[in-house]
């Protein structure tokens, strides 16, 4: 029998059509069969978010008590994040379930119960509900970010105050917190964008009323001073400092960093050390011949780091240069566990990580060395400064301290991603 071109095409499509009846036919045809594989597929969700809540507030439960806090307060805060879970369970995000877990402690004006969510994003929404719960007056935003970050156990008591009326000048002056602030910088700091942290608009307080700029507060930003409190006798000591780069403001900014390191080395050997009277040119000298005499390795010669505990990495980049060929690029990110290692980067990216060595040998940070190796050569691009108890990288520069290129901050996210470590930023002015 002979078919023609239609009649095939015909017959094609039949056998499709039956072939897809069949198919429905095993399918679930019925409302209830339908109905029915939807409610477990959503029960299975709600139980699963049911367990993520669940674990995000038992994790938020071990976060540091704040000083002034007693053990009542740990019940409290799980009270209220359990009310809120039933009103906002979105805000439950692990970027801040620990300023909900600080803000729980504190004593609250209303019941969450009666929190009227605002905003979209969940900054708004933590403002919203953190006014509502403490909130007598109207303050600036900045204020409310105190709850948030590693210094909140140090602020949550400060935010409550100053949300309720009380004077932030008056708090700091009473010993509420370890840095001394006059009214004119205490203004200044809560006048401050959102786009700061609490922490980061007093210390550009204290820059902005020394005389700084946005380029000094970002270089002292990624000193010691820059990223935490310290006792009352050093914020004592370093507002001198700060005053005194202040005063020099044609000094070259990338000899903050390393003359920051030296001031530190100085005070470490001499406990009554100054600023009074020191002129720039002396200490940039003092700083130099100081570098030199670390390069020598006279002091620590020999000497070896415990390692961290955290993994290096190696990562295959493909780059194709315009009208070129690919070529193959291979970053690696290794521990530096030797003085020796450390002097030689010290040299090699001319900057002063070797005094870090007291540091490294009490185990609270690591320093890690990127670098780029190709068909042309073998780089070094960055010195990485590891702070080991936060999990967090607090500093990474290149050769004279430049800051970190797009090519090396990626690597740099993928390598701490597989750490588990957070990437400290630098805010601008």
């Amino acid at each position: 029998m002979i078919r023609t071109k239609a009649q095939k095409e015909r017959a094609e499509r039949d056998s499709l059509r039956a072939k897809r009846k069949a198919q429905a036919k095993q399918r679930p045809d019925t409302a209830a069969e339908r109905c029915a594989a939807v409610s477990r597929a959503l029960a299975k969700s709600r139980d699963f978010e049911k367990d993520r809540l669940r674990r995000i507030i038992e994790w938020a439960s071990h976060s540091p008590m704040p000083p002034w806090a007693v053990s009542s307060d740990a019940e409290k805060s799980k009270a209220f994040l359990d009310s809120l879970r039933g009103v906002c369970p979105k805000l439950l995000d692990e970027r801040y379930v620990k300023g909900l877990h600080y803000l729980g402690m504190l004593p609250h004006l209303r019941p969450v119960s009666e929190w009227s969510p605002r905003g979209k994003s969940l900054d708004s929404l933590f403002r919203s509900l953190a006014e509502h719960m403490i909130g007598k007056y109207r303050v600036g935003a900045v204020l409310w970010s105190g709850l948030l970050g590693d210094n909140a156990p140090t602020f949550s008591l400060a935010v409550s105050h100053v949300a309720g009326g009380g004077s932030f000048f008056k708090f700091i002056k009473d010993g509420g917190l370890p840095v001394p602030l006059t009214q004119k910088q205490c203004h200044d700091v809560l006048a401050t964008s959102s786009d700061y942290s609490l922490f980061d608009a007093i210390r550009r307080a204290i820059v902005r009323s020394s005389g700084g700029d946005g380029q000094l507060f970002s270089v002292l930003k990624a000193t010691p001073w820059g990223r935490q409190f310290m006792g009352h006798s050093d914020e004592e000591f370093w507002l001198t400092v700060v005053a005194w780069f202040g005063k020099n403001p044609m000094m070259d900014r990338t000899l903050v960093g390393p003359l920051a390191d030296y001031i530190e080395y100085r005070r470490r050997q001499e406990p009554d050390f100054s600023m009074k009277g020191r002129s720039a040119l002396a200490m940039i000298r003092g700083m130099q011949e100081w570098h030199g005499e670390l390069a020598t390795m006279k002091k620590i010669r020999g000497m070896e780091f415990k390692p961290s505990g955290f993994r290096g990495g190696e990562y295959e980049v493909d780059v194709r240069e315009r009208g070129g060929p690919t070529r193959r690029q291979t970053w690696r990110v290794f521990e530096i566990l030797s003085s020796k290692e450390l002097a030689e980067e010290g040299r090699r990216m001319h900057h002063c990580v070797w005094s870090y060595a007291h540091r490294i040998e009490s185990g609270h940070v690591s320093i890690w060395s990127m670098t780029k190796e190709d068909s042309i050569g073998n780089w070094a691009q960055l010195t990485i400064e590891v702070a080991n108890q936060p999990r967090k990288i607090v500093q990474y520069r290149g050769v004279c301290n430049r800051v970190a290129n797009a090519d090396e901050v990626q690597i740099l996210s993928r390598w701490a991603s597989t750490n588990g470590l957070e990437i400290s930023s630098i805010n601008g002015w």
